[in-house]
């Protein structure tokens, strides 16, 4: 029987067994003692006189041994088993890898962004406020950009509107004007665009306003060939049956103000891969 008093000056003598605590068979000669070192950690000095430290005390984990150089991490590679992932490359990123010892590695970040897919407004019906004798709505999406929609008169605003049928939405995130620059006659420079599910209450889908940077009546700015001016949607407004564009002023190429309106192109995009930030 060991004495509390002995424990506390020679430690504690703790023979071998098995992991469950059932078999104390083995040879007396194979023993562990435990005792607290002077650095305040735990330790256990076997038979043969290795001393192994097994912490707890007052052990602190900053210095460590298993601290070998700036940025290194302790993973688990296994039920209580780890080792040291060093740190990667600057720039580079932690992503989970089974195929690594530590199930993580360091990579390269995947680029950010997104990919949209194909021209959705193909698939709608368009109609306008008013439109100018064979520049109907309808040539906005009839797939050629020298074809366009005028509103044949000089009051704003006027509005597109875009009908995708009964049952149908589509949750557009970018949009896009092709103008009738390459005239430099009528192109939209102040302009809204709204959803709807009922065609009757109108829903913003974007800024309050989008300006076409024309410049000035002065300025000698021209479009060749037609542009293209595209809202993206930050926040994400849904998918809806109805998409309506309002025009509220128009200018020429050389930034002054125009009468009638021609919007050559309406095109709509869905993201087909990745998110938006």
């Amino acid at each position: 029987m060991t004495k509390i008093s002995d424990a506390l000056t020679h430690g504690l003598t703790i023979r071998e067994s098995a992991n469950d605590g059932s078999d104390f068979t083995n040879p007396a000669a194979d023993y562990r003692r435990l005792f607290l070192g002077e650095d305040g950690s735990l330790h256990l000095r076997d038979s043969a006189g290795t001393i192994t430290a097994i912490g707890g005390g007052a052990g602190d984990i900053t210095t460590d041994a298993a601290w070998a150089a700036k940025g290194d991490l302790i993973v688990g590679t296994a039920n209580n088993t780890a080792a040291v992932l060093t740190a990667g490359n600057n720039g580079k990123v932690l992503t989970a890898a089974s195929g690594e010892a530590t199930g993580l590695k360091w990579d390269t970040a995947a680029a950010g962004g997104v990919t949209f897919g194909a021209d959705v407004a193909t698939a709608g019906t368009f109609t306008a406020t008013n439109s100018e004798g064979g520049q109907a709505a309808a040539n906005v999406n009839d797939g050629n950009d020298t074809t366009y929609w005028s509103n044949g008169r000089t009051t704003f605003p006027d509005t597109l509107t875009c009908d995708f049928g009964v049952g149908v939405t589509k949750a557009v995130r970018k949009l896009s004007l092709v103008d009738d620059g390459a005239t430099g006659y009528g192109i939209p420079s102040y302009w809204t665009c709204q959803y709807s599910d009922d065609n009757s209450a109108w829903y913003g889908a974007g800024p309050a306003f989008v300006f076409s940077p024309l410049g000035s009546a002065t300025s000698t700015l021209h479009w060749r060939p037609p542009k293209i001016t595209t809202l993206v949607f930050d926040e994400d407004p849904g998918a809806h049956r109805y998409w309506r564009i309002t025009i509220w002023e128009v200018r020429n190429s050389t930034g002054a103000t125009a009468d009638y309106v021609r919007v050559r192109a309406v095109k709509m995009y869905e993201i087909s891969a990745g998110t938006l930030p």
